[in-house]
């Protein structure tokens, strides 16, 4: 809608800018957002992209430019500068932690997650906080997050 309210200012046709603004201002009233909000397509982490996370996540910037954001019980926290992702439990605070400078998933108890090596790949699982990935430490480095909470894959690529 404001992709066309911009056309019309360019055509200069004052008259249909002026009704979709109109328009476009009482469905920014009726779905209470505010206006003239830039925002993203996407959370943007450096120039890749976080493509897919749960409708109606909410992607924290913190300092540094590391990003966080919470999908069910678990909360990410993304340290492109780093290399690190760290995933945590928010009902027992228990951290893993993917280092991809390390090649390697370090967790406070690590009997509790199982860790498999697959070439230039590690795959996990934590049971018992419901959540899977595989570290990609190849090509462009990324995370291939699964969580029982939602169906899909969340890629994180670093």
């Amino acid at each position: 809608m404001r992709k066309l309210e911009d056309q019309y200012k360019k055509k200069g046709d004052e008259r249909k800018r002026e009704q979709t603004s109109q328009k476009l201002g009482r469905q920014a009233e009726k779905w209470q957002i505010r206006r003239g909000i830039e925002l993203p397509l996407y959370p943007e982490l450096g120039t890749e992209v976080i493509p897919v996370l749960p409708a109606g996540t909410k992607v924290e910037q913190l300092s540094g430019g590391d990003l966080r954001f919470p999908i069910g019980n678990i909360e990410v926290t993304v340290s492109k500068a780093k290399h690190v992702i760290q995933i945590i439990d928010t009902r027992s605070w228990q951290p893993v932690q993917v280092d991809f400078q390390k090649k390697k998933i370090e967790a406070l108890r690590e009997e509790e997650v199982q860790v498999e090596h697959e070439g230039d790949e590690l795959q996990f699982r934590v049971q018992a906080s419901g959540y899977a990935g595989r570290a990609v430490f190849t090509g462009k480095a990324r995370l291939e997050l699964w969580t029982e909470r939602w169906r899909g894959t969340i890629v994180i690529v670093l």
